[in-house]
């Protein structure tokens, strides 16, 4: 991507020095003037931008541009969209530099001579026009982020981007309803674009009426929530909310609240609504994070109305226990270490998947540790049952480190309308599934609109009635594609063992279960599921990594996933600050993302000791495989 200036005008007119040095020469106004008698060609790209200040009378603005890191230019436009003073300062060395960062800029010399003798006030960030006049807002078009600037005169382009890069745009709306900018940097990978867009607002004598404005932020906070900028969504929803309490803004603004793990207020919002309609409860169930939020709520430790049942005895070696209600509705799962489970791989899985926008893959997890209240009721679930050989032991065990007072493990939500996916079930089914070829580069890509069936029949989790259930849907096989692929690149991050030899492969329905005939329930729409997740966390060498480079070696893959593993690896290794994408996380230092990841505490498993490191080391091996691909277009989902 190349590097880019954007000045929206008609033609700039540059005065720049020829034999500026370091800021410590350009030490007052007189230098400053005298620098500007020589001329020279402007730069032709920048990395980054940044408004610096503003006068209204006459109107003025004054930006910087990051050139290279031993240039810095400064550039002061007026009310025309023209450039009346420019200048670019060099260094001698990058070290003698000021920190290309709007306070501090605004500190230098420099730059306060020239705010100082154009009367500039200092600069601030206005997402929105305060006087309404004029208004920036976004939507995607033909895979580009497109930034529009409104007026009761139209609508006009400002700038676009392609929705991979990842923005850091900050408009600006100068008080005197003169002037609009767009300024900041785009970036991709390890590229970065600067952006100076400076538009003249049209004079008009209307202002935007509230409907017409209040439709505007709503679709712009709905791009950034694709985008994952729920910080600003959340933002215009609540400028939505100022002028239209409708249900759906406010569903949305608890969907944000949600994802900026604000559980609370998330939880009373989705509680205000369902109360009002139960329709929102419907929609909620298919939005994990607001699921999240609902588990969160749930005192399973002192709530007297939750007790707890154990599991069966056919479910594998693993003891867990189901969490019920004061109806006797199944609501959650409460698993412990034990048998083939990691409770913390558990929580990984999910919140791993939160990063990489895959959380409707998963259930949703968290980590939670039963106090004396919960271990009572536990104690009390397990004595009730008895095992054999393993499960029987790993029963007895937990029973005595539950006497002891407290006991950590994975509080899950409880999962309707999924199955087991029978027809990829095992690595050589999936092999044979037409699905199969669209994970190879040297396959075209899959077809747009075209479904699969899944069909599964089975003698467990069925109604008692039923001695054998038949459970079908379908499937995009776009979307399956896709979810296949980031399902093995997860099973190399968090070492899965269990994925195909102990048929952990499931799909669930995108909306509910239907009864057509009797023991027959058709989930209609559907999307690939992955329940169990239990088995991670034992090596390097695990089957999900011999799957991914060996058995299955999936060529293709989708873009976003890798982007965003390469950014927390170079986090990670301490190359780039925490990307913008784990801001909502509060993830801001290394050790915040280990105790996101549930990592940042081993167990008495010998290859459990560094979980967090075990994870990284994961991490680099999926990176190489994806590396190799990262040149080829077709190794890539569109």
């Amino acid at each position: 991507m190349q590097t880019l200036l954007l000045i929206l005008v008609p033609a700039l007119v540059v005065l720049a020095p020829s034999h500026l040095q370091a800021a410590s020469g350009i030490s007052s106004l007189s230098a400053f003037a005298e620098a500007l008698e020589a001329q020279s060609e402007p730069d032709e790209t920048f990395d980054q931008a940044a408004l610096l200040g503003w006068s209204k009378e006459p109107p003025l603005i004054l930006c910087a541009e990051h050139n290279s890191p031993t240039r810095i230019t400064l550039r002061l436009i007026g009310a025309d969209g023209k450039t009346a003073k420019r200048v670019n300062v060099d260094f001698p060395t990058q070290g003698e530099a000021p920190a290309f960062d709007v306070g501090n800029l605004r500190q230098w010399e420099v730059a306060k001579d020239l705010m100082k003798a154009n009367g500039l006030e200092r600069g601030r960030s206005l997402a929105l026009d305060p006087e309404m006049s004029a208004l920036m807002h976004t939507r995607y078009v033909d895979g580009d982020r497109v930034y529009y600037l409104t007026t009761t005169a139209g609508e006009e382009e400002v700038y676009r981007h392609n929705f991979e890069h990842q923005p850091e745009l900050y408009p600006y709306f100068p008080p005197g309803d003169a002037l609009f900018a767009l300024v900041g940097s785009v970036s991709s990978g390890a590229e970065r674009s600067g952006v100076l867009v400076v538009r003249t607002v049209p004079a008009v004598a209307e202002k935007l009426a509230d409907r017409k404005v209040a439709k505007l932020w709503y679709g712009d906070a709905m791009n950034r929530i694709g985008f994952g900028d729920f910080v600003e969504a959340g933002a215009l929803l609540q400028q939505v909310l100022s002028r239209r309490s409708d249900p759906e803004t406010r569903f949305q603004a608890a969907l944000v609240d949600a994802y900026l793990m604000a559980w609370d207020g998330a939880g009373a919002k989705l509680a205000a609504l369902v109360k009002e309609d139960a329709k929102w409860g419907d929609r909620a169930a298919h939005e994990p994070l607001l699921r999240e939020a609902r588990l969160r709520g749930l005192d399973i430790n002192g709530d007297g109305a939750l007790t707890f049942k154990a599991s069966k005895g056919y479910e594998g070696t693993s003891v867990w226990v189901k969490v019920k209600d004061a109806g006797g509705q199944n609501v959650a799962i409460f698993k412990p270490t034990n048998g083939n489970t990691y409770a913390r791989g558990e929580v990984f899985t999910y919140q791993m998947a939160k990063l990489l926008g895959l959380e409707k893959l998963y259930p949703v997890t968290v980590l939670h540790t039963l106090d004396k209240e919960g271990c009572k009721k536990f104690i009390d679930a397990l004595e009730k049952v008895q095992y054999k050989d393993m499960k029987e032991r790993n029963r007895v065990r937990l029973i005595a480190a539950c006497n002891k007072g407290n006991l950590e493990g994975a509080v899950k939500e409880w999962v309707v309308d999924f199955q087991f996916f029978q027809a990829i079930g095992t690595s050589e089914k999936l092999k044979r599934h037409e699905v199969f070829r669209y994970l190879s580069s040297r396959a075209p890509r899959p077809p747009a609109n075209q479904v699969v069936k899944a069909r599964t029949e089975t003698k467990y989790y069925k109604p008692d009635k039923c001695k054998r259930g038949t459970y079908k849907g379908t499937l995009d096989l776009g979307q399956l594609a896709r979810d296949v692929s980031d399902l093995l690149v997860m099973d190399v991050l968090n070492a899965n063992e269990d994925r195909f030899p102990g048929a952990n492969v499931d799909f669930k329905s995108l909306g509910k279960s239907v009864e057509t005939r009797e023991c027959v329930f058709d989930f209609g729409p559907s999307r690939l599921f992955s329940l169990d997740n239990g088995a991670t966390f034992k090596g390097t060498y695990s089957n999900g990594f011999v799957d991914f480079t060996k058995r299955l070696k999936p060529t293709r893959f989708v873009r976003r996933t890798y982007r965003r593993l390469k950014d927390i690896d170079a986090f990670i290794k301490g190359e780039k600050p925490s990307p913008i994408f784990l801001g909502p996380f509060g993830i801001k230092k290394v050790q915040d993302l280990s105790q996101y990841l549930a990592l940042d505490k081993g167990d008495s498993h010998k290859r459990r000791k560094e979980p967090f490191k075990l994870f990284t080391t994961n991490l680099r091996s999926v990176l190489k495989r994806m590396d190799h691909f990262a040149n080829e277009d077709r190794a890539w989902f569109k």
